[in-house]
């Protein structure tokens, strides 16, 4: 019996989407990752504004072992750019193209990732794991419609961008591209080191 399709509206955008049977979901898909910043990260700021301003417009890539503070950096990124009022996304990309897996029309929400016009900060840009072909041309997707349009892009790996070129030499040119200066690996910080000092508490 095939489960019928019924149109909510979305609490977030307020626009209609579809969804299937009984799962009564209140976010559309795009929605559910414009909202989905941690509530920790939304609460706490931990760097001052003047060192994260740098980044606001271009962009930049961090690399790092896992719990290093990628995250934690880039985010305050993201969050001084909403302060700014210029808009942005956080989109953890394995979760992201797991949801397109089972998703009928999965390039359109890739589509509409790539095309957000505001900061789109993109942890773990590689997955996890082996990146299949279909992941890698997704990663490329956007990646090179952002650099096209000239896009603000965050971008976090625990994959140098040495590592990321052997996997695919495509993927690591657009990230060099869309970042310029701007790429950094976490045990080797002289050019970003005064960004690293905590918010002086009052």
């Amino acid at each position: 019996m095939k489960e019928e399709v019924v149109k909510v509206k979305c609490e977030y955008c307020e626009k209609e989407f579809e969804q299937v049977g009984n799962y009564q979901e209140k976010l559309c898909p795009v929605c559910k990752y414009l909202v989905r910043l941690p509530k920790y990260f939304r609460s706490n700021d931990f760097y001052d504004s003047e060192c994260l301003k740098p980044y606001v417009e271009k962009g930049i890539f961090l690399c790092g072992y896992s719990g290093s503070g990628k995250t934690v950096f880039l985010i305050e990124v993201l969050k001084e750019t909403m302060k700014q009022g210029k808009g942005g996304t956080y989109v953890n990309i394995p979760e992201l193209l797991s949801e397109t897996k089972y998703n009928d029309d999965k390039y359109k929400l890739i589509n509409d990732y790539k095309r957000v016009k505001g900061m789109v900060f993109f942890d773990e840009i590689m997955g996890v794991g082996n990146p299949t072909a279909y992941v890698l041309d997704c990663i490329y997707q956007i990646l090179d419609y952002r650099h096209i349009n000239e896009l603000p892009t965050c971008l976090a790996s625990n994959l140098t961008l040495e590592d990321i070129e052997r996997i695919d030499a495509r993927i690591a040119t657009r990230i060099s591209r869309l970042c310029g200066d701007n790429i950094f690996k976490l045990d080797t910080l002289p050019k970003l080191k005064h960004c690293f000092k905590l918010k002086d508490k009052k």
